[in-house]
């Protein structure tokens, strides 16, 4: 993702990819995050979490995919909460 200006404040994006009605590719739940800020208006590339070998293959086959890509902006409040468990996590 690339954002077409430079933020004033870095914005917290959360991201992840699910399957689509009537696909029927078996994806890995993962959540993936990125903050963006004036230096950093490009993600990197992330990995779509297909389960296995054989749901690569049939991925990279396949004439057309249907998936959809949920993105959420996080808030100040919410950065909190997250900074917060990760503390948490790490005791």
């Amino acid at each position: 993702m690339t954002l077409k200006n430079r933020p004033q404040f870095s914005r917290d994006i959360q991201l992840f990819v699910t399957r689509a009605p009537g696909s029927d590719f078996q994806l890995d739940h993962v959540t993936y995050l990125h903050r963006f800020t004036k230096d950093a208006t490009s993600s990197p590339f992330f990995s779509l979490p297909l389960k296995s070998a054989a749901e690569i293959n049939r991925f990279i086959s396949s004439k057309s995919v249907n998936l959809r890509v949920y993105m959420f902006e996080m808030n100040e409040v919410e950065r909190r909460g997250a900074n917060r468990e990760n503390q948490r996590a790490n005791w």
